[in-house]
């Protein structure tokens, strides 16, 4: 164990898995308020809120597409 947290900022995945293995392991998780990690994180975990707002992120990547959540930021 190299790390005591783990930030799992996604804007759009869906389960998150890597987020449940912090948490099984006992790590501090700081995660985006986006996805399923919603359902299962809470109260576990330091969830930062999202605006509301979508964003169109990487529009020239083919790799990735779609919308991702916009962090309140502060």
């Amino acid at each position: 164990d190299s790390c005591d947290i783990i930030f799992v900022l996604s804007r759009g995945g869906g389960f998150e898995l890597n987020a449940l293995e912090g948490l099984a392991r006992g790590l501090v998780v700081i995660t985006s308020d986006w996805g399923a990690i919603r359902e299962y994180a809470e109260p576990y975990a330091l969830i930062v809120k999202s605006t509301g707002k979508k964003v169109k992120p990487l529009t020239e990547n083919p790799i990735h597409q779609g919308y991702g959540a916009d962090p309140e930021q502060k």
